[in-house]
């Protein structure tokens, strides 16, 4: 029972530092502007739906957006509201602090654990 506990453990701990979190920037963009950083985005439509992409780009007057699993999807300009890019340097810091934050409170249990052990057996 202990080996599985920290086998799950450690998957969740491995899960956050592999998936993180990504922030976007508040601001509101045009594709074309979207377009010429290098950075992921979310496309909100004008009937409220969004979508996320790894890159923007624009090729022969057309825009595409890069999905992981799909790959170039063509993005009907007349359907875009506006666009957010993706905050680089935020996104980064906020997956950071969730691995150290998921790492203390993992050691904390690991120490609560140890501890009590240790109680258990003087008793």
């Amino acid at each position: 029972m202990r080996t599985k506990s920290k086998v799950l453990f450690t998957v969740g701990l491995v899960s956050l530092l592999f998936f993180g979190c990504n922030v976007y920037k508040k601001s509101h963009f045009t594709l074309d502007q979207a377009a010429q950083g290098n950075a992921g985005a979310k496309v909100y439509y004008k009937n409220s739906e969004y979508q996320t992409y790894k890159a923007l780009f624009k090729e022969g007057g057309n825009y595409y957006g890069l999905m992981k699993k799909t790959g170039r999807i063509p993005i009907d300009s007349l359907q875009v509201d506006y666009v957010r890019v993706k905050n680089k340097s935020a996104s980064d810091a906020t997956t950071a602090a969730l691995a150290i934050g998921g790492s203390a409170v993992v050691l904390y249990g690991i120490f609560m654990l140890i501890g009590l052990a240790i109680l258990l057996s003087v008793f």
